[in-house]
């Protein structure tokens, strides 16, 4: 099973320059414990130094290496390396992995040095010199390397990626779709085996809510998401963020199911749900595309014969239309099957 990225982000700390220069300096001016019982004094100040130097290294390190260890845009899953394209971000993540990655090498070849002029010198007053000289060196590379501005950026963009629901990317995800108020949630609620996910979708102020449905005697473990004011309007409707969130989605989407209400009652006609189905259908590509009319257990039988009959007069086969009741829980375990069973056969 894969690492969940999300989580990783999380635990993810991102110091600025001034954090990692007051805790070097305030270990550089701790007292060094002497390991070895030489009176020869050449000898003691030599391992002070280089003790020193050590120290104040693996401290600055330490602050740059969580930074340094996360992975390149190309490396990342479709949907994270989407979304950092989308919203012009992607060179500022990668600028700053690598401007920490070479921090480390940098800063490692002028330790090796330091430390050797050191082994070399029997003056403590030399050795005083080189070893101030190493950590206004190495403080020197990790100021040009981490201006504010950019570390801001970047710990924005670790934020941002974080607040994503965990996804393993071996498993189906199915992205729930249609108008508000249609059972989206309550579809999420019912076929779920724990308490839906609640987070906020990156660069956005939307919600994302993630359900799981696993049944572990059939090994099959399935992701349902739904975005609550997203795709569940015209792209009139949508602004520019808005609709860079969603052509992020469909990397992650596996499937979509779009959820109509067939009552006429309804705050939006059938006529208007079918044009938002028309809508989410080219926002999320070829993506593997089926139709619930929710609610049959409210519904007339001519309510949804007549949903049915607007949905196949759109060129939609009576094969990729279900009728389901997501508050009864009618129907949803068979729709899920079904659908896991298609895609299997479209993975083969």
């Amino acid at each position: 099973m894969s690492e969940c990225f999300s989580r990783k982000l999380r635990h993810v700390k991102i110091h600025y320059f001034e954090e990692i220069r007051s805790s070097v300096l305030e270990l550089f001016k701790e007292r060094i414990p002497l390991s070895s019982r030489t009176r020869v004094r050449e000898k003691i100040y030599r391992e002070i130094y280089t003790r020193k130097i050590d120290r104040s290294y693996d401290k600055l390190i330490s602050m740059i290496r969580e930074c340094a260890s996360l992975p390149l845009s190309h490396e990342l899953h479709m949907f994270y390396k989407e979304l950092l394209r989308l919203y012009s971000l992607e060179d500022v993540y990668n600028e700053m992995i690598l401007r920490c990655r070479n921090i480390i090498s940098i800063t490692r070849d002028i330790r090796d040095k330091y430390k050797s002029l050191i082994k070399n010198s029997s003056n403590k007053e030399e050795m005083k010199r080189y070893v101030r000289e190493f950590i206004g060196r190495i403080l020197s590379v990790a100021k040009r390397k981490l201006r504010d501005k950019d570390v801001d950026i970047f710990k924005k963009i670790i934020r941002e990626l974080s607040s994503m629901p965990c996804f393993e990317e071996d498993v189906m995800k199915i992205v729930l779709t249609g108008m508000p108020q249609v059972g989206k949630s309550t579809f999420i609620s019912k076929i779920s085996n724990a308490q839906p996910e609640i987070s906020v979708y990156p660069f956005t102020t939307k919600k994302i809510i993630a359900g799981h449905f696993i049944d572990e005697k059939k090994g099959i473990r399935i992701m349902l998401l739904d975005t609550p004011g997203l795709l569940d309007r015209s792209v009139e409707e949508m602004n520019e963020i808005e609709l860079k969130a969603v052509a992020a989605l469909k990397h992650m989407a596996d499937v979509a199911i779009f959820l109509i209400d067939p009552r006429r009652e309804f705050y939006y006609t059938i006529d208007q749900q079918l044009k938002v189905l028309d809508t989410v259908k080219n926002l999320l590509g070829e993506k593997k595309f089926f139709i619930a009319i929710n609610k049959i257990d409210i519904s007339s039988e001519e309510e949804i014969a007549e949903a049915e009959k607007k949905i196949i007069d759109l060129g939609y086969s009576k094969e990729m239309i279900y009728k389901i009741s997501a508050a009864k829980n009618i129907g949803l375990t068979e729709l899920i099957y079904n659908i896991y069973d298609i895609f299997l056969k479209t993975k083969t």
